[in-house]
């Protein structure tokens, strides 16, 4: 089936180079009912959920490991931390650290598909993302009842959580904390890309990509270089996982209008993931209360850029401190508009 093809096959055993693209069009067509993407499937069993040190063990048994940054003292304020599509929960080590000492717990959990959880690589579907999100809220307002809880995305984990915000099922948090949230979807998302994102998760779904070498991820190179290195890290994504991502940062833009949450949100202006455009879409869309950082030299991978310590300041600064929330449009997004 063509589903379990490579592109490479395709292109060395079946066409010239002229002919390619006519004979990769026409074996698609025929193939489209062949396959469609592999997501995952809770599993067949029902039990309260826990959370150990090392944990989160999730309603339905599955067992997704945590990281816990913890402050000497009791915490002042807790952070439950998503991590972005193909990292996991490591990669708030460095914040996180620096928020310890300064009063703040973070709680990461590895979601579904990702790190060291179960099932790597094969996207877990939104409906679980957010169901483990809300189940880990609750888990972590029990363990601290008197201290305030706040929800932290970092790109494919900001997409979940504005998801879990506008959601019925997410337990109360104080507030929702989005560093360049993934909703490149909706009008923002060309037809184009969208089609050619379906076409290959429900044809070619088994097929891994590497990253786009065009993009700047961050202008910390030490660091992606060790991420890349890192076994935890997914380095080549399968089609239909892309294909996912994809649906789930639509439902974020389209739902974001639900979410009653304050949303801090965080963006680098020179991520070459999540366009400026997309995020200023988000913004016009949110009917909660927000305060927005643009950040001019800030990458996709915010947190851990060069400038990065000047963005943990300012998410100290408003986890602790009260402010405004002015829900004022950017000049960039007017700007853009024009």
């Amino acid at each position: 089936m063509v589903c379990q093809a490579t592109l490479s096959d395709l292109f060395t055993n079946f066409c010239l180079p002229r002919q390619c693209f006519i004979v990769i069009a026409i074996v698609l067509i025929h193939s489209l009912s062949a396959c469609s993407p592999l997501v995952q499937s809770s599993n067949n069993q029902n039990q309260a959920p826990q959370l150990t040190q090392t944990q989160f063990i999730t309603s339905d048994g599955s067992r997704l490991p945590v990281k816990k940054w913890l402050p000497d003292e009791h915490p002042r304020v807790v952070l439950v931390a998503l991590h972005g599509f193909n990292d996991y929960s490591n990669g708030f080590a460095w914040p996180a650290e620096f928020l310890a000492a300064n009063g703040i717990a973070t709680i990461a959990y590895d979601q579904r598909g990702f790190g060291q959880a179960p099932h790597r690589g094969i996207w877990p579907g939104t409906e679980l993302l957010i169901r483990d999100v809300s189940e880990m809220v609750q888990l972590v307002k029990s363990e601290y009842p008197q201290v305030p809880v706040y929800l932290m995305g970092v790109s494919m984990g900001g997409a979940v959580a504005l998801s879990a915000a506008a959601s019925t099922d997410l337990p109360s948090v104080e507030g929702l904390f989005l560093v360049n949230p993934a909703v490149w979807g909706g009008e923002s998302l060309s037809s184009f890309y969208r089609g050619m994102s379906w076409l290959g998760a429900h044809v070619i779904r088994g097929l891994k990509v590497s990253r786009v070498s065009s993009i700047t991820f961050s202008d910390n190179e030490e660091m992606l270089d060790a991420l890349h290195a890192d076994s935890n890290y997914i380095a080549k994504t399968r089609l239909d996982a892309a294909y996912g991502i994809t649906n789930l940062m639509d439902h974020a833009q389209e739902i974001a209008v639900d979410n009653k949450k304050p949303a801090y949100i965080f963006y680098g202006l020179k991520d070459e993931v999540i366009s400026v455009d997309a995020m200023c879409l988000l913004l016009g869309k949110l009917s909660s209360p927000f305060d927005v950082t643009f950040y001019s030299e800030g990458y996709h991978l915010l947190l851990r850029d060069l400038n990065r310590r000047q963005v943990w300041l300012d998410i100290l600064d408003k986890l602790t401190k009260k402010h405004e929330m002015p829900s004022r449009i950017p000049d960039q997004c007017r700007e853009l508009s024009d």
